[in-house]
């Protein structure tokens, strides 16, 4: 009678190590090649995110085309944004051209509440003086050639214009120094005179207007 004799193989100590040390590591995630870029990646996204944010409140001037924070420019009524230089530049341009004036954008006008911050007190002053001024029908300038400056409506009174630089007078009328009696260059008055004349009318010696009488004696006090 033969035995079969089946012996089985006991691992030793050092290859179980080796086996528990294989799987452990086996376990293990290392950052690969993908997994670096997505990283990176991720990074960039955020700065890109961050740059986004920034030009976001950043525009650029109309005039000058440079980029400018949203603190340093002037939105018109249009929605155009203006810096501050350029902005001072085009309502000082204008209150020198009277072709330019008032200021516009998209043929908007831009207020002039837009542009005090950064416009000098004489600059201000300038600008609200020929906004009277160009407002003004049938304007009279003083006749004094060396002075030419725009009389306000404020200092005319019966047809007689007073300087506010040299206090030079000036007719209304005729535009040039001004002089005793009816303007001759006034045609209407010049045809109501010669039909008062036609009719004996007569002249107020205070107010100089033409009366007619009505009734009573031809004596005038």
């Amino acid at each position: 009678m033969r035995f079969l004799v089946t012996f089985a193989t006991v691992p030793s100590q050092q290859s179980v190590g080796k086996r528990k040390s294989a799987k452990a590591t086996s376990n293990l995630t290392y950052p690969n090649k993908d997994t670096k870029m997505t990283s990176s990646s991720a990074s960039l996204s955020g700065t890109g995110t961050q740059e986004a944010v920034g030009q976001a409140h950043h525009h650029e001037c109309t005039a000058c085309t440079d980029s400018f924070p949203s603190h340093s420019l002037v939105r018109s009524p249009c929605d155009h944004y203006y810096c501050t230089e350029c902005i001072a530049a085009l309502f000082e341009e204008a209150t020198k051209n009277s072709s330019r004036f008032p200021p516009k954008c998209c043929s908007q006008p831009i207020p002039l509440a837009l542009a005090k911050p950064y416009l000098t007190r004489a600059n201000i002053l300038l600008f609200e003086q020929r906004t009277v001024e160009l407002a003004t029908p049938n304007r009279t300038y003083c006749s004094k050639e060396a002075c030419n400056a725009f009389i306000e409506p404020t200092f005319v009174k019966e047809n007689i214009a007073t300087c506010q630089k040299c206090y030079q007078k000036t007719c209304t009328t005729c535009k040039f120094k001004s002089h005793q009696g009816d303007c001759p260059e006034n045609n209407a008055l010049q045809s109501l005179v010669k039909t008062a004349a036609e009719n004996g009318w007569q002249r107020c010696f205070q107010c100089h207007r033409i009366v007619e009488r009505r009734s009573g004696c031809n004596h005038m006090t």
